[in-house]
């Protein structure tokens, strides 16, 4: 039964928007990607249930495009022309934005005396890692400037060989920054966001590709999962093995707090203040060592006894942190107003950035922006909201800085092409 919903979610998606790269399917494909254990294993009714309902709002997601989308997907047959000192001037804020994740890195090289006791710090980054989150955000800003730069080049008239190389060189950079990082994620985005800027601004990709595309992600991700449960750094620095364990976790994402909170019913109710971490988590543990603990670090002490002592927590996924505030029927409600609100703003987003629009040198900056929310709409039914929204937020007031810069320092003009 699960398994025919889901399939008519698709079908649905693709009838009322043939988009291959819509909002609502990247919603579907992360919810069937992080619950696939429930089809292949067994679950209580109530978490099977909440699947199903997970499926309606997958259906709702597209009901939205459908009377927010007022365009149809076209290729957009322009380029951006800069002048000399324009490529220049783009070129040197690249760098400069670049500088400030890569000396970040360094910065927690040098606070764990090394790259080995870096690498020994990562596997309990939870706890080594507190009162340090600010460079661990800076750092993460490295993926959307390559996007930004991917962007340029994409809508830059006549690329260079030396171009695509320069790039090539900064995005396997980044990508040895997300290897170390120890995030499957981290890595993963940097093609995510690739894909969806070539989808858009060269060509629509084939249904083919993206399954290839998607399988191989997958593959990726469960390789990356079996190697960190693999491979472990001794105190000394030293490499070992550990028994080999396949990595197929992120099937049961989803599944894994429903289960928790359907077994033990909701302990305490918060009344959203789990929500307001995403405020006051900006603040310092220096400033304030005692802020209130993000919905995941509370939902990990209270439903498995904080069962790694700190070392690591569980991510809530939208229904049961909506649950931990608002009980059953409130945080139903909660978690769909949440949903619907993010769909809304998406769609109008997608309508505006994606489909029929003219392109403009703005696009470098805010397409880029689209991407990340793109990206917070796959995760939002895995994530806790906190450590959802917050990367998002401080990523954005970074591309404004950038967006600042460029537009004093670059000028640019629409070009057709044939």
């Amino acid at each position: 039964m699960l398994v025919l919903i889901t399939l008519c979610l698709f079908l649905f998606l693709y009838l009322s928007n043939s988009d291959l790269l819509s909002p609502s399917k990247f919603f579907a494909l992360n919810l069937v990607m992080f619950n696939y254990d429930v089809f292949i294993s067994e679950y209580s009714i109530y978490t099977q249930l909440t699947y199903a309902i997970y499926v309606a709002f997958g259906f709702f997601a597209g009901l939205i495009e459908i009377f927010v989308i007022k365009r149809k997907y076209k290729k957009k047959k322009l380029k951006l022309y800069y002048g000399p000192k324009s490529i220049v001037s783009m070129y040197f804020i690249i760098v400069m934005a670049s500088l400030v994740p890569l000396l970040s890195q360094l910065y927690m090289f040098s606070h764990f005396g090394g790259v080995a006791g870096y690498l020994i710090a990562l596997p309990y980054r939870v706890i080594n890692f507190a009162g340090l989150g600010i460079w661990v955000q800076l750092i993460g800003l490295y993926q959307i400037i390559n996007a930004v730069y991917f962007v340029f080049l994409l809508t830059k008239h006549n690329v260079s060989s030396r171009e695509r190389l320069l790039f090539c060189m900064h995005l396997l950079l980044g990508l040895s920054l997300a290897l170390i990082s120890g995030s499957r994620s981290s890595l993963l985005v940097y093609f995510l966001f690739m894909v969806v800027a070539t989808h858009y601004f060269v060509k629509p990709l084939s249904l083919k590709f993206l399954s290839v595309s998607v399988i191989t992600l997958v593959l990726c991700a469960g390789l990356i999962e079996t190697a960190r449960s693999v491979l472990r750094y001794s105190e000394n620095g030293e490499m070992k093995f550990e028994e080999i364990s396949i990595g197929t976790e992120f099937s049961k994402y989803g599944l894994i707090t429903l289960e928790l909170i359907y077994e033990q019913g909701v302990h305490t109710l918060y009344y959203g203040a789990t929500y307001l971490t995403l405020v006051t988590n900006f603040i310092p543990r220096a400033i304030w060592p005692d802020k209130p603990d993000t919905g995941g670090l509370l939902f990990t002490k209270e439903y498995t006894g904080d069962a790694w002592d700190g070392a690591s927590n569980l991510s809530t996924g939208l229904l049961p942190e909506a649950y931990m505030n608002f009980s059953f029927a409130g945080g139903l409600f909660a978690a769909l107003a949440i949903f619907l609100s993010l769909s809304f703003l998406l769609s109008v987003y997608y309508n505006k950035k994606c489909l029929k629009a003219p392109l403009n040198s703005n696009d470098v900056i805010t397409f880029p922006v689209y991407t990340l929310f793109y990206y917070s709409y796959g995760g939002v039914l895995i994530s806790e909201f906190t450590n959802l929204f917050q990367p998002l937020i401080f990523k954005i007031i970074f591309l404004v800085c950038l967006s600042l810069c460029i537009k004093v320092l670059v000028k640019s003009r629409v070009m057709e092409i044939n």
